[in-house]
């Protein structure tokens, strides 16, 4: 099972490689050992929830992140809890969750270092609790009802749409997120209403939050920028060792690098969020048509 080719993380970038690797990585013992029997099983039961129908959607060329999101959805659906988590993670790893800040062991660098502990955390806590509650939505918004390859926001507004049998709710965005009168309505029709709020307003958080963000990771960026040239000397200074100088430079190198590569994945992730703002917007007009 697998591909070969075009490799990114644990698994090749379409549907059919990141179905392949889940059933692959899921059924691996504590040792990693991969069990084929099971494998099969479980890819068969994947392939029958998930796998697109048509060939050419599911061998087409995803973003990363597109996979990862798809990867996650699976999971959730499949009840796989932190094991299945921990699967994707290893598949698709988060951009953001791969950065990390080393320690140098060079007082004055950590230190530097250390202050963009906050926003990254902050980056990767915004970037999860998005993940997490469009997945609510999605799966709110199923009714039980399976959707195979990508679940995106249009598909979960077609399935509500249907299941409103024909009333059409008042829906309003405004500056402190989504209103929507949801009077006569229960149970899971109510309940996707109630999901949807709860996206709207984590959405809403993460464009206000990350630009402040962006703003402190450039700044530190700017001033460590200026550590490597410095990285040698300073490592003398600070006494250290022949190997913890050589790991003092190649992190702080490493170190600038991530905080170089973070302003841009906090720009993806303010992309995204409009974007889904968007498709939410666009959606809340179709159910008042």
């Amino acid at each position: 099972m697998g591909c070969s080719q075009g490799k990114s993380g644990g698994a090749g970038l379409t549907l059919k490689d990141a179905l392949e690797g889940l059933a692959r990585d899921y059924t691996k013992d504590e040792a990693g050992k991969e069990d084929k029997v099971k494998a099969k099983d479980v890819l068969d039961e994947l392939n029958r929830r998930f796998k697109p129908d048509s060939e050419e959607e599911c061998t087409a060329k995803k973003e990363r992140m597109e996979l990862r999101e798809f990867c996650l959805d699976v999971a959730w659906r499949m009840s796989w809890g932190e094991k299945g988590t921990g699967v994707v993670d290893g598949l698709y790893p988060d951009n953001a969750g791969e950065i990390e800040m080393k320690t140098t062991k060079i007082a004055d660098f950590d230190s530097l270092f250390g202050k963009a502990a906050d926003p990254l955390n902050t980056c990767i806590k915004l970037r999860d609790n998005m993940s997490e509650a469009k997945q609510a939505l999605l799966d709110a918004c199923s009714f039980g009802k399976e959707v195979k390859g990508i679940r995106k926001v249009k598909d979960a507004f077609k399935m509500l749409k249907e299941e409103l049998k024909g009333v059409k709710p008042k829906i309003t965005f405004n500056e402190k997120g989504l209103d929507v009168s949801t009077e006569g309505m229960e149970g899971p029709v109510a309940a996707a209403f109630e999901n949807m709020k709860k996206y709207v307003a984590c959405l809403m958080t993460t464009l206000t939050s990350m630009p402040p963000l962006a703003d402190q990771i450039k700044t530190l960026g700017t001033e460590a920028a200026a550590l490597p040239p410095k990285a040698r000397t300073a490592a003398t200074d600070a006494k250290l060792g022949f190997s913890d100088t050589l790991n003092a430079v190649k992190f702080t190198m490493a170190n600038v690098k991530a905080l170089g590569d973070l302003p841009a994945i906090i720009t993806q992730t303010v992309e995204a969020a409009k974007s889904n703002i968007d498709a939410l917007k666009e959606g809340a007009t179709s159910l008042s048509s």
